[in-house]
Protein backbone atom coordinates (compact mmCIF):
# COMPACT_ATOMS: atom_id res chain seq x y z
CA UNK A 1 0.00 0.00 0.00
CA UNK A 2 2.92 2.20 0.61
CA UNK A 3 3.74 2.14 -2.88
CA UNK A 4 0.43 2.67 -3.92
CA UNK A 5 0.34 5.84 -2.44
CA UNK A 6 3.69 6.78 -3.68
CA UNK A 7 3.89 5.95 -7.28
CA UNK A 8 1.15 8.10 -8.04
CA UNK A 9 2.14 10.67 -5.64
CA UNK A 10 5.77 11.26 -7.27
CA UNK A 11 4.34 11.07 -10.46
CA UNK A 12 1.86 14.13 -10.21
CA UNK A 13 4.37 15.74 -8.12
CA UNK A 14 7.20 15.37 -10.83
CA UNK A 15 4.68 16.16 -13.86
CA UNK A 16 3.52 19.08 -11.64
CA UNK A 17 7.08 20.93 -11.00
CA UNK A 18 8.28 20.01 -14.94
CA UNK A 19 5.15 22.03 -16.23
CA UNK A 20 5.82 24.97 -13.59
CA UNK A 21 9.73 24.86 -14.46
CA UNK A 22 8.71 25.38 -18.36
CA UNK A 23 6.15 27.65 -17.78
CA UNK A 24 8.25 30.07 -15.34
CA UNK A 25 11.03 29.82 -18.14
CA UNK A 26 8.24 30.50 -20.60
CA UNK A 27 6.95 33.72 -19.17
CA UNK A 28 10.30 34.60 -17.60
CA UNK A 29 11.80 34.76 -21.26
CA UNK A 30 8.51 36.21 -22.64
CA UNK A 31 8.72 38.76 -20.04
CA UNK A 32 12.39 39.58 -20.36
CA UNK A 33 11.74 39.54 -24.32
CA UNK A 34 8.55 42.29 -23.86
CA UNK A 35 10.76 44.44 -21.49
CA UNK A 36 13.73 44.58 -23.88
CA UNK A 37 11.15 45.67 -26.68
CA UNK A 38 9.41 48.14 -24.74
CA UNK A 39 13.26 49.83 -23.38
CA UNK A 40 13.94 49.93 -26.78
CA UNK A 41 11.12 51.47 -28.35
CA UNK A 42 10.80 54.28 -25.59
CA UNK A 43 14.00 54.65 -26.11
CA UNK A 44 13.72 55.01 -29.84
CA UNK A 45 11.06 57.41 -29.10
CA UNK A 46 12.62 59.66 -26.99
CA UNK A 47 15.32 60.13 -29.83
CA UNK A 48 13.15 60.98 -32.38
CA UNK A 49 11.34 63.82 -30.45
CA UNK A 50 14.61 65.20 -29.45
CA UNK A 51 15.39 68.57 -29.95
CA UNK A 52 19.11 68.23 -28.76
CA UNK A 53 22.04 67.76 -31.78
CA UNK A 54 22.99 64.21 -32.07
CA UNK A 55 26.34 64.24 -31.92
CA UNK A 56 29.61 62.35 -30.66
CA UNK A 57 29.51 63.63 -27.27
CA UNK A 58 25.60 62.87 -26.37
CA UNK A 59 25.79 59.68 -27.85
CA UNK A 60 28.77 58.43 -25.32
CA UNK A 61 26.75 60.39 -22.60
CA UNK A 62 23.31 58.27 -23.75
CA UNK A 63 25.69 55.08 -23.52
CA UNK A 64 26.37 55.24 -20.38
CA UNK A 65 22.61 56.00 -18.97
CA UNK A 66 20.92 53.25 -21.37
CA UNK A 67 23.71 50.89 -21.80
CA UNK A 68 22.72 51.13 -25.84
CA UNK A 69 24.84 51.35 -28.53
CA UNK A 70 24.51 53.29 -31.21
CA UNK A 71 25.75 53.87 -35.32
CA UNK A 72 24.63 57.27 -36.83
CA UNK A 73 24.06 57.40 -40.56
CA UNK A 74 24.18 60.59 -42.51
CA UNK A 75 21.06 61.25 -44.95
CA UNK A 76 20.93 59.67 -48.17
CA UNK A 77 22.19 63.19 -50.27
CA UNK A 78 24.57 64.51 -47.31
CA UNK A 79 27.52 64.55 -48.53
CA UNK A 80 29.39 62.64 -45.72
CA UNK A 81 30.40 59.00 -45.77
CA UNK A 82 27.78 56.93 -44.69
CA UNK A 83 28.56 56.36 -40.71
CA UNK A 84 29.23 58.94 -39.03
CA UNK A 85 29.02 57.93 -35.85
CA UNK A 86 30.11 54.25 -34.28
CA UNK A 87 29.99 53.45 -30.85
CA UNK A 88 33.73 52.36 -29.65
CA UNK A 89 32.27 49.32 -27.71
CA UNK A 90 31.76 48.11 -31.37
CA UNK A 91 33.59 46.31 -33.64
CA UNK A 92 34.32 47.16 -36.95
CA UNK A 93 33.87 43.37 -37.61
CA UNK A 94 30.59 43.91 -35.88
CA UNK A 95 29.10 46.93 -38.00
CA UNK A 96 30.06 45.13 -41.06
CA UNK A 97 28.50 41.66 -40.35
CA UNK A 98 25.39 43.88 -39.31
CA UNK A 99 25.55 45.95 -42.39
CA UNK A 100 26.10 42.97 -44.25
CA UNK A 101 23.03 40.95 -42.51
CA UNK A 102 20.62 44.00 -42.89
CA UNK A 103 20.85 45.44 -46.40
CA UNK A 104 17.68 47.68 -45.33
CA UNK A 105 19.60 48.22 -41.90
CA UNK A 106 19.26 52.12 -42.62
CA UNK A 107 15.46 52.27 -43.41
CA UNK A 108 12.98 52.73 -40.33
CA UNK A 109 12.07 49.32 -38.98
CA UNK A 110 10.84 47.69 -36.31
CA UNK A 111 12.90 46.09 -33.76
CA UNK A 112 14.87 42.97 -34.91
CA UNK A 113 17.07 40.74 -33.00
CA UNK A 114 20.74 39.67 -34.65
CA UNK A 115 23.77 37.71 -33.42
CA UNK A 116 26.95 40.00 -33.91
CA UNK A 117 30.76 39.84 -32.67
CA UNK A 118 29.46 37.16 -30.36
CA UNK A 119 26.81 38.87 -28.50
CA UNK A 120 23.14 39.02 -28.97
CA UNK A 121 21.45 42.84 -30.07
CA UNK A 122 18.30 44.34 -30.42
CA UNK A 123 18.50 46.61 -33.02
CA UNK A 124 16.06 49.56 -34.31
CA UNK A 125 16.40 52.18 -36.89
CA UNK A 126 14.86 55.26 -36.55
CA UNK A 127 14.82 58.56 -38.90
CA UNK A 128 14.78 61.95 -37.50
CA UNK A 129 11.42 63.85 -37.22
CA UNK A 130 11.09 66.51 -39.73
CA UNK A 131 10.96 70.01 -38.54
CA UNK A 132 13.07 69.40 -35.65
CA UNK A 133 16.71 70.63 -35.35
CA UNK A 134 18.82 68.72 -37.13
CA UNK A 135 22.71 67.51 -36.04
CA UNK A 136 24.85 65.36 -38.44
CA UNK A 137 23.16 62.13 -38.34
CA UNK A 138 20.06 61.77 -40.33
CA UNK A 139 19.65 58.10 -39.31
CA UNK A 140 20.33 56.20 -36.32
CA UNK A 141 20.96 52.95 -35.54
CA UNK A 142 19.66 51.53 -32.28
CA UNK A 143 21.81 48.57 -30.59
CA UNK A 144 20.48 47.10 -27.38
CA UNK A 145 22.69 44.23 -25.86
CA UNK A 146 20.09 41.04 -24.82
CA UNK A 147 20.91 38.21 -22.53
CA UNK A 148 20.76 34.95 -24.85
CA UNK A 149 18.24 32.38 -24.96
CA UNK A 150 20.07 29.45 -23.83
CA UNK A 151 21.55 31.91 -20.74
CA UNK A 152 18.03 33.43 -20.48
CA UNK A 153 16.44 30.05 -20.43
CA UNK A 154 19.05 28.82 -17.37
CA UNK A 155 18.80 31.45 -15.61
CA UNK A 156 15.23 31.75 -15.76
CA UNK A 157 14.23 27.27 -15.26
CA UNK A 158 16.89 26.75 -13.60
CA UNK A 159 16.24 27.85 -10.06
CA UNK A 160 12.20 26.37 -10.28
CA UNK A 161 14.22 23.14 -11.37
CA UNK A 162 16.07 22.92 -8.72
CA UNK A 163 13.24 24.22 -6.06
CA UNK A 164 11.19 21.40 -7.94
CA UNK A 165 13.99 18.39 -7.20
CA UNK A 166 13.98 20.20 -3.42
CA UNK A 167 10.45 20.16 -2.98
CA UNK A 168 9.65 16.34 -4.65
CA UNK A 169 12.72 15.08 -2.19
CA UNK A 170 10.83 16.91 0.66
CA UNK A 171 7.67 15.20 -0.40
CA UNK A 172 8.84 12.21 -0.94
CA UNK A 173 10.06 12.18 2.91
CA UNK A 174 6.69 13.48 3.93
CA UNK A 175 4.63 10.58 1.68
CA UNK A 176 7.22 7.61 3.29
CA UNK A 177 6.71 8.81 6.78
CA UNK A 178 3.00 9.03 5.94
CA UNK A 179 2.30 6.06 4.38
CA UNK A 180 4.18 4.18 7.23
CA UNK A 181 2.39 5.87 9.42
CA UNK A 182 -0.57 4.60 7.70
CA UNK A 183 0.07 0.83 6.64
CA UNK A 184 2.42 0.10 9.59
CA UNK A 185 -1.09 -0.31 11.41
CA UNK A 186 -2.66 -1.68 8.53
CA UNK A 187 0.31 -4.22 8.52
CA UNK A 188 -0.13 -5.03 11.89
CA UNK A 189 -4.78 -5.86 11.61
CA UNK A 190 -3.41 -7.59 8.42
CA UNK A 191 -0.56 -10.01 10.53
CA UNK A 192 -3.31 -10.17 13.12
CA UNK A 193 -6.15 -11.49 10.59
CA UNK A 194 -3.34 -14.46 9.71
CA UNK A 195 -3.16 -15.26 13.18
CA UNK A 196 -6.54 -15.31 13.87
CA UNK A 197 -6.73 -17.46 11.35
CA UNK A 198 -3.90 -19.84 12.99
CA UNK A 199 -5.85 -19.73 15.69
CA UNK A 200 -4.27 -17.26 17.96
CA UNK A 201 -6.81 -14.52 19.15
CA UNK A 202 -4.44 -12.51 21.11
CA UNK A 203 -5.86 -8.27 20.73
CA UNK A 204 -3.82 -5.61 19.57
CA UNK A 205 -2.92 -2.50 20.92
CA UNK A 206 -5.22 0.43 20.19
CA UNK A 207 -3.75 3.23 19.25
CA UNK A 208 -4.49 6.99 20.93
CA UNK A 209 -5.18 8.77 17.90
CA UNK A 210 -9.22 8.14 16.96
CA UNK A 211 -9.39 7.34 13.15
CA UNK A 212 -10.33 4.95 10.80
CA UNK A 213 -7.62 3.13 11.24
CA UNK A 214 -8.42 2.59 14.97
CA UNK A 215 -11.72 2.09 14.32
CA UNK A 216 -10.00 -1.17 11.95
CA UNK A 217 -8.23 -2.34 14.94
CA UNK A 218 -11.24 -1.88 17.68
CA UNK A 219 -13.29 -4.56 15.19
CA UNK A 220 -10.69 -7.15 14.59
CA UNK A 221 -10.15 -6.82 18.70
CA UNK A 222 -13.77 -7.39 18.96
CA UNK A 223 -14.04 -10.33 16.43
CA UNK A 224 -11.19 -11.82 18.37
CA UNK A 225 -13.02 -11.70 21.44
CA UNK A 226 -15.97 -13.14 20.39
CA UNK A 227 -14.59 -15.88 18.07
CA UNK A 228 -12.93 -16.65 21.70
CA UNK A 229 -16.29 -16.90 23.17
CA UNK A 230 -17.07 -19.03 20.17
CA UNK A 231 -14.45 -21.51 20.86
CA UNK A 232 -15.27 -21.80 24.51
CA UNK A 233 -18.67 -22.52 23.52
CA UNK A 234 -17.72 -24.97 20.64
CA UNK A 235 -15.11 -26.66 23.09
CA UNK A 236 -18.14 -27.19 25.82
CA UNK A 237 -20.63 -28.05 23.56
CA UNK A 238 -17.45 -31.03 22.21
CA UNK A 239 -17.26 -31.65 25.91
CA UNK A 240 -20.84 -32.74 26.04
CA UNK A 241 -21.38 -34.41 22.85
CA UNK A 242 -18.10 -36.44 23.99
CA UNK A 243 -19.55 -37.08 27.34
CA UNK A 244 -22.83 -37.94 25.71
CA UNK A 245 -21.19 -40.43 23.42
CA UNK A 246 -19.14 -42.02 26.04
CA UNK A 247 -22.61 -42.06 28.31
CA UNK A 248 -24.26 -43.57 25.20
CA UNK A 249 -21.55 -46.15 24.60
CA UNK A 250 -21.43 -47.11 28.59
CA UNK A 251 -25.02 -47.39 28.14
CA UNK A 252 -25.32 -49.63 25.20
CA UNK A 253 -22.61 -51.71 26.85
CA UNK A 254 -24.53 -52.02 30.40
CA UNK A 255 -27.34 -53.24 28.09
CA UNK A 256 -25.66 -55.86 26.80
CA UNK A 257 -24.23 -57.33 29.57
CA UNK A 258 -27.37 -56.84 31.68
CA UNK A 259 -28.84 -58.68 28.89
CA UNK A 260 -25.97 -61.80 28.84
CA UNK A 261 -26.70 -61.95 32.41
CA UNK A 262 -30.55 -61.88 32.33
CA UNK A 263 -30.08 -64.68 29.51
CA UNK A 264 -27.85 -66.58 31.61
CA UNK A 265 -30.23 -66.50 34.86
CA UNK A 266 -33.14 -67.94 32.54
CA UNK A 267 -31.58 -70.48 31.40
CA UNK A 268 -30.12 -71.67 34.84
CA UNK A 269 -33.88 -70.96 35.99
CA UNK A 270 -35.21 -73.39 33.09
CA UNK A 271 -32.49 -76.21 33.88
CA UNK A 272 -31.59 -76.15 30.74
CA UNK A 273 -29.84 -79.53 31.07
CA UNK A 274 -26.77 -78.12 28.28
CA UNK A 275 -25.53 -75.76 31.15
CA UNK A 276 -25.48 -76.31 34.96
CA UNK A 277 -26.31 -73.95 37.62
CA UNK A 278 -23.07 -73.21 38.61
CA UNK A 279 -21.99 -72.04 34.85
CA UNK A 280 -24.97 -70.01 34.83
CA UNK A 281 -24.61 -68.02 37.86
CA UNK A 282 -20.70 -67.77 37.13
CA UNK A 283 -21.61 -66.06 33.65
CA UNK A 284 -24.12 -63.65 34.96
CA UNK A 285 -21.79 -62.78 37.85
CA UNK A 286 -18.79 -61.98 34.73
CA UNK A 287 -21.63 -59.79 33.47
CA UNK A 288 -22.40 -58.13 36.57
CA UNK A 289 -18.53 -57.54 36.84
CA UNK A 290 -18.23 -56.15 33.36
CA UNK A 291 -21.15 -53.72 34.24
CA UNK A 292 -19.22 -52.58 37.74
CA UNK A 293 -16.23 -52.07 35.54
CA UNK A 294 -18.18 -49.85 32.70
CA UNK A 295 -19.69 -47.94 35.34
CA UNK A 296 -16.83 -47.55 37.15
CA UNK A 297 -14.59 -46.30 33.86
CA UNK A 298 -17.62 -43.88 32.78
CA UNK A 299 -17.38 -42.20 36.05
CA UNK A 300 -13.97 -42.18 36.40
CA UNK A 301 -14.46 -40.12 32.88
CA UNK A 302 -17.05 -37.87 33.53
CA UNK A 303 -14.66 -36.11 36.06
CA UNK A 304 -14.42 -32.62 34.88
CA UNK A 305 -10.63 -32.67 34.88
CA UNK A 306 -10.97 -35.83 32.52
CA UNK A 307 -13.64 -34.09 30.29
CA UNK A 308 -11.88 -30.59 29.91
CA UNK A 309 -8.45 -33.41 29.05
CA UNK A 310 -7.05 -33.02 25.50
CA UNK A 311 -6.48 -36.39 26.04
CA UNK A 312 -6.15 -38.14 22.22
CA UNK A 313 -7.06 -41.52 23.64
CA UNK A 314 -10.10 -42.73 23.41
CA UNK A 315 -12.32 -42.51 26.26
CA UNK A 316 -13.22 -46.55 25.62
CA UNK A 317 -9.71 -47.55 26.39
CA UNK A 318 -7.72 -47.42 29.34
CA UNK A 319 -4.34 -45.90 29.26
CA UNK A 320 -2.97 -48.93 31.27
CA UNK A 321 -2.29 -52.18 28.48
CA UNK A 322 -0.91 -55.34 29.01
CA UNK A 323 -0.18 -58.33 27.24
CA UNK A 324 -3.27 -59.90 25.65
CA UNK A 325 -3.41 -63.43 24.54
CA UNK A 326 -6.09 -63.78 21.90
CA UNK A 327 -7.61 -67.29 22.42
CA UNK A 328 -7.87 -65.86 25.96
CA UNK A 329 -10.09 -63.10 24.14
CA UNK A 330 -12.15 -64.96 22.00
CA UNK A 331 -13.27 -67.67 25.17
CA UNK A 332 -14.11 -65.32 27.64
CA UNK A 333 -16.44 -63.18 25.28
CA UNK A 334 -17.95 -66.27 23.72
CA UNK A 335 -18.55 -67.82 27.76
CA UNK A 336 -20.40 -64.46 27.80
CA UNK A 337 -22.46 -64.60 25.14
CA UNK A 338 -22.95 -67.55 24.91
CA UNK A 339 -26.44 -67.62 26.13
CA UNK A 340 -27.72 -65.19 23.93
CA UNK A 341 -26.82 -67.04 21.20
CA UNK A 342 -28.70 -70.06 22.38
CA UNK A 343 -31.61 -67.51 23.02
CA UNK A 344 -31.09 -66.47 19.31
CA UNK A 345 -30.55 -69.95 18.37
CA UNK A 346 -27.56 -68.72 16.50
CA UNK A 347 -24.36 -71.04 16.65
CA UNK A 348 -21.33 -69.39 17.94
CA UNK A 349 -18.19 -71.17 18.19
CA UNK A 350 -14.20 -70.28 17.60
CA UNK A 351 -12.73 -71.98 14.25
CA UNK A 352 -9.66 -73.58 16.40
CA UNK A 353 -8.11 -74.83 12.80
CA UNK A 354 -6.99 -71.22 12.85
CA UNK A 355 -4.08 -69.78 14.59
CA UNK A 356 -4.76 -68.22 18.08
CA UNK A 357 -2.08 -68.40 19.91
CA UNK A 358 -0.34 -64.80 19.33
CA UNK A 359 -0.31 -61.80 21.50
CA UNK A 360 -1.37 -58.46 21.00
CA UNK A 361 -0.64 -55.25 23.81
CA UNK A 362 -4.00 -53.74 24.67
CA UNK A 363 -6.70 -52.79 27.31
CA UNK A 364 -8.20 -56.23 28.25
CA UNK A 365 -11.70 -54.81 29.00
CA UNK A 366 -11.98 -52.36 25.93
CA UNK A 367 -11.18 -55.08 23.70
CA UNK A 368 -13.78 -57.70 25.42
CA UNK A 369 -15.90 -54.88 24.71
CA UNK A 370 -14.54 -54.22 21.00
CA UNK A 371 -15.19 -57.62 20.41
CA UNK A 372 -18.07 -58.63 22.28
CA UNK A 373 -19.88 -55.65 20.26
CA UNK A 374 -18.82 -57.13 16.79
CA UNK A 375 -19.70 -60.78 17.92
CA UNK A 376 -23.45 -59.36 18.98
CA UNK A 377 -23.83 -57.50 15.24
CA UNK A 378 -23.19 -60.79 13.91
CA UNK A 379 -25.50 -62.52 15.70
CA UNK A 380 -28.60 -60.20 15.19
CA UNK A 381 -27.65 -60.14 11.69
CA UNK A 382 -27.56 -63.82 11.43
CA UNK A 383 -30.91 -65.08 13.54
CA UNK A 384 -32.88 -62.18 11.36
CA UNK A 385 -33.40 -64.49 8.77
CA UNK A 386 -34.03 -67.29 11.11
CA UNK A 387 -37.13 -69.48 10.24
CA UNK A 388 -40.41 -69.78 12.31
CA UNK A 389 -40.20 -73.66 14.60
CA UNK A 390 -43.29 -74.41 12.05
CA UNK A 391 -41.54 -73.24 8.91
CA UNK A 392 -38.40 -75.13 9.67
CA UNK A 393 -39.45 -77.99 11.01
CA UNK A 394 -41.85 -78.70 7.47
CA UNK A 395 -37.93 -79.04 5.13
CA UNK A 396 -35.69 -81.22 4.86
CA UNK A 397 -32.62 -81.05 7.06
CA UNK A 398 -30.69 -80.38 4.22
CA UNK A 399 -32.44 -77.28 3.28
CA UNK A 400 -32.87 -76.30 7.11
CA UNK A 401 -30.95 -72.77 7.30
CA UNK A 402 -28.68 -72.52 10.66
CA UNK A 403 -28.11 -68.84 11.62
CA UNK A 404 -23.84 -69.43 12.45
CA UNK A 405 -21.37 -67.09 13.34
CA UNK A 406 -17.83 -68.04 13.33
CA UNK A 407 -14.47 -66.61 15.02
CA UNK A 408 -11.22 -66.60 12.62
CA UNK A 409 -8.22 -65.50 13.75
CA UNK A 410 -5.07 -65.16 10.99
CA UNK A 411 -1.39 -63.34 11.50
CA UNK A 412 0.81 -61.78 9.59
CA UNK A 413 4.76 -60.69 10.76
CA UNK A 414 3.17 -57.00 11.59
CA UNK A 415 -0.33 -57.85 12.59
CA UNK A 416 -2.95 -59.78 13.37
CA UNK A 417 -6.73 -60.16 11.85
CA UNK A 418 -9.85 -61.39 13.83
CA UNK A 419 -12.36 -62.17 11.45
CA UNK A 420 -15.97 -62.25 12.73
CA UNK A 421 -18.18 -64.07 10.31
CA UNK A 422 -22.25 -64.95 9.91
CA UNK A 423 -24.40 -66.09 7.25
CA UNK A 424 -26.95 -63.20 7.60
CA UNK A 425 -27.77 -60.87 4.83
CA UNK A 426 -25.03 -58.45 5.24
CA UNK A 427 -26.16 -54.61 6.05
CA UNK A 428 -28.53 -52.86 4.07
CA UNK A 429 -27.50 -50.61 1.22
CA UNK A 430 -28.27 -47.50 2.74
CA UNK A 431 -26.06 -47.93 5.83
CA UNK A 432 -23.01 -49.27 4.08
CA UNK A 433 -20.99 -46.41 4.08
CA UNK A 434 -22.03 -44.80 7.61
CA UNK A 435 -21.79 -48.50 9.44
CA UNK A 436 -19.31 -47.52 11.83
CA UNK A 437 -20.44 -43.90 12.59
CA UNK A 438 -22.98 -43.33 16.06
CA UNK A 439 -26.42 -44.18 16.31
CA UNK A 440 -26.76 -45.91 12.11
CA UNK A 441 -28.75 -48.70 12.84
CA UNK A 442 -31.80 -50.68 11.02
CA UNK A 443 -32.81 -52.39 13.81
CA UNK A 444 -36.03 -50.66 15.45
CA UNK A 445 -34.73 -52.12 18.62
CA UNK A 446 -31.09 -51.08 17.99
CA UNK A 447 -29.13 -47.47 19.06
CA UNK A 448 -25.99 -47.71 16.19
CA UNK A 449 -23.12 -47.83 18.69
CA UNK A 450 -22.13 -51.15 18.95
CA UNK A 451 -19.97 -50.88 15.30
CA UNK A 452 -19.03 -47.24 16.16
CA UNK A 453 -17.56 -48.09 19.54
CA UNK A 454 -15.93 -50.88 18.47
CA UNK A 455 -14.26 -48.85 16.20
CA UNK A 456 -13.37 -46.45 18.35
CA UNK A 457 -11.56 -48.85 20.55
CA UNK A 458 -9.56 -50.53 17.50
CA UNK A 459 -8.18 -46.99 16.68
CA UNK A 460 -7.00 -46.59 20.20
CA UNK A 461 -4.95 -49.75 19.72
CA UNK A 462 -3.43 -48.63 16.25
CA UNK A 463 -6.23 -50.81 14.49
CA UNK A 464 -9.14 -50.78 12.26
CA UNK A 465 -12.36 -52.81 11.36
CA UNK A 466 -13.33 -53.45 7.98
CA UNK A 467 -15.85 -55.49 6.53
CA UNK A 468 -16.82 -57.07 3.25
CA UNK A 469 -19.40 -60.00 1.89
CA UNK A 470 -17.85 -62.90 0.41
CA UNK A 471 -19.30 -66.12 -0.98
CA UNK A 472 -18.14 -69.80 -0.74
CA UNK A 473 -18.13 -72.42 -3.17
CA UNK A 474 -21.28 -73.95 -1.56
CA UNK A 475 -22.94 -70.62 -2.51
CA UNK A 476 -23.51 -69.36 1.53
CA UNK A 477 -22.91 -65.83 1.03
CA UNK A 478 -20.77 -64.91 4.97
CA UNK A 479 -20.64 -61.06 6.35
CA UNK A 480 -17.32 -60.83 7.70
CA UNK A 481 -15.44 -58.32 10.13
CA UNK A 482 -12.18 -57.58 10.30
CA UNK A 483 -10.42 -56.38 13.24
CA UNK A 484 -6.62 -56.01 12.45
CA UNK A 485 -4.32 -55.13 15.64
CA UNK A 486 -0.46 -54.82 15.39
CA UNK A 487 1.46 -57.90 16.61
CA UNK A 488 3.29 -58.09 19.51
CA UNK A 489 6.66 -60.35 18.71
Amino acid sequence: MQWQLLKPLLAVLITGFFLASLTNAWLAIATARANESTRINELSASLQRASFPLNASVFKQLEELTGARFVALAAPSSSQNSITYQSSQLSLETSQLMMASFPSIGTPSRPQNIHAGGEDWLTRTIERSVGLPQGPASRLIILLPVESWQSLWWRTALPPVLAGTLAAFVCVVIVIWISRRLTGPLLDVASQTTQIARGNLSLLPVPRRNDEIRDLIVNVNSMSQELVQLHQSIRHGEQLRTLGQLGAGFAHQLRNAALGARMALEFSERGDSSSSDHESVQIALAQLQRMELYLDRFLRLSRPDRVHSTDKNSGHVSPSQTMIRLSGLADGVLQLIEPLARHRHVELHKDTSTFWEVEVRGDLVSLEQMLSNVVINALEAASSLELTSEASDQLPASLKFKPTVVLKCLTTDHEVELSVCDNGPGPQANVQETLFQPFVTTRPEGCGLGLSVAQEIATGHGGEITWNRQQEPDGTMWTIFRIRLKKQR
